[in-house]
Order: structure tokens, then C-alpha cells, then sequence
């Protein structure tokens, strides 16, 4: 697993909101909300298993299971009221921005755990 690019990947999700609701174009609401299918969770729901029981492998997945399921919720909301859905996408302290700091976390600290391996 490339670390830096699954936190890109995730960290990018913002700007991919921003730019869907501004521009009004469709994200898919249940294949963004589903953890298995960007690279990070096939990853966890494959060969990111061997590491099952694992505390950080652990943290990482409810983690990432929690940050796609804050981005239905904002698309969803950008289909009646746009300014509420950046609103939900920009605040730090919300569910979306929350979550996109946890998951970052949790995959440095993976990363940390198979680096001293």
C-alpha cells in the first residue's frame, strides 16, 4: 500500500465535494458512502486483513467506515441547499472534517506500526 497516496486520496475528498456542489455535478452518494470501494478500503477489505486484530489496522478501518459514511449525508444536502452542503464540507470541526483528520491519522499510524516491522 502507497501510505502517501491514500492520504491524498482522502484528503482530496474535500475538494472533490467543493467542486461537485458547486458545479452541480453528480457524485455517486452510495458508492462514496461505501468503505470497500475506493483503493484504501479494497485494500482493508483484502489484502489489509493479514493485519486483523491489529490496533492500528483496527482504528484505520472504523475509521475510514466512518469518513465515507459523513460524505452521503453532504451530497444529499447539496441537492436542496448547496451553501448548508459546503458549509458541512468546510467545517473542521464537523463530522466530514473531523473524520478526513482521523483517517489521516490512523494511516500515519499504520504506516508507523509496518514501518518498525
Amino acid at each position: 500500500m502507497n501510505y502517501d497516496e491514500m492520504i491524498l486520496a482522502h484528503a482530496s475528498w474535500k475538494q472533490k465535494l467543493q467542486k461537485a456542489i458547486s458545479t452541480r455535478e453528480g457524485v455517486d452518494a452510495v458508492a462514496a458512502g461505501r468503505d470497500d470501494q475506493c483503493s484504501l478500503g479494497k485494500w482493508i477489505h483484502g489484502e489489509g486483513r493479514s493485519l486483523k486484530g491489529n490496533q492500528a489496522y483496527e482504528d484505520l478501518k472504523s475509521k475510514h467506515a466512518k469518513f465515507h459514511s459523513c460524505i452521503p449525508p453532504i451530497l444529499v444536502q447539496a441537492k436542496s441547499s448547496p451553501e448548508k452542503a459546503l458549509g458541512m464540507v468546510n467545517n473542521f470541526g464537523g463530522d466530514f472534517g473531523k473524520s478526513t483528520v482521523e483517517v489521516v491519522n490512523a494511516i500515519s499510524n499504520l504506516r508507523k506500526l509496518v514501518e518498525k516491522r
